[in-house]
């Protein structure tokens, strides 16, 4: 499978859940994305601290992660996902 496929496939499967799921999922995704900013930041050798502001703020974005993705599975265990044809595979 290609990653466009998997991308496209992703996409409609999120698509098909209830929106308490996909809003989990967008929170999730975005708070990802967020937590990849914050590693380059911390990395950069130009911060006068070093990176500590940036690395704090990493860490608190990684528990807010945690907490999102326990939020997700509720919204999942409240709506699952709908069944997928069999035979249309």
């Amino acid at each position: 499978m290609t990653d466009y496929y998997r991308e496209r496939r992703n996409a409609e499967r999120l698509a098909a859940q209830h929106t308490d799921v996909q809003a989990a999922a967008k929170d999730i995704i975005k708070q990802l994305r967020d937590l990849e900013q914050y590693i380059y930041w911390s990395m950069s050798g130009e911060e006068r601290d070093g990176g500590a502001y940036y690395a704090q703020n990493l860490l608190d974005h990684a528990h807010e992660l945690v907490d999102q993705a326990h939020a997700y599975r509720i919204a999942l265990k409240a709506n699952p996902p709908p069944q997928e044809d069999e035979d249309a595979a």
